[in-house]
């Protein structure tokens, strides 16, 4: 595997970030509510911010040559489900509610298993497409 340079590493930090902060934004402005409660703060999108940098630099466990493939997976896995965890419990201000943490580790989970699976399908049409050439 090809070694993450700073330069990845900030591009999918900051190509996730802004993915994120636009989505949100979104959300808010397709609301029927319009409630400015839910309207993207400063505070939000420092949460975003540290979420994306995280996610962004988490790539550099694969590059661990001591470690299989499988406990580098384990690892990224669980170090941006604390962090997607911690960013939305935070975000919400709702550390008490059970309900709220799992729905959250569901979704990562779901986010996770759908990002693979994509990732998996690319490098398989990329090596299909440049094998043939």
């Amino acid at each position: 595997m090809k070694k993450n340079t700073l330069q990845r590493s900030l591009a999918i930090s900051f190509g996730t970030y802004t993915f994120i902060t636009i989505l949100m934004s979104t959300m808010f402005f397709l609301s029927d509510g319009f409630s400015t409660n839910y309207a993207p703060t400063l505070d939000a999108l420092f949460e975003f911010l540290l979420f994306s940098m995280v996610y962004g630099f988490s790539f550099y466990i694969f590059n661990i040559e001591k470690l299989t493939d499988s406990s580098k997976r384990i690892i990224h896995f669980c170090l941006n489900l604390v962090v997607f965890v911690l960013c939305f419990v935070i975000l919400r201000g709702t550390f008490s509610k059970l309900s709220f943490i799992l729905a959250s580790v569901f979704m990562f989970a779901a986010f996770y298993l759908i990002a693979a699976l994509l990732g998996s399908l690319i490098r398989k049409l990329n090596y299909l497409y440049f094998e043939k050439k």
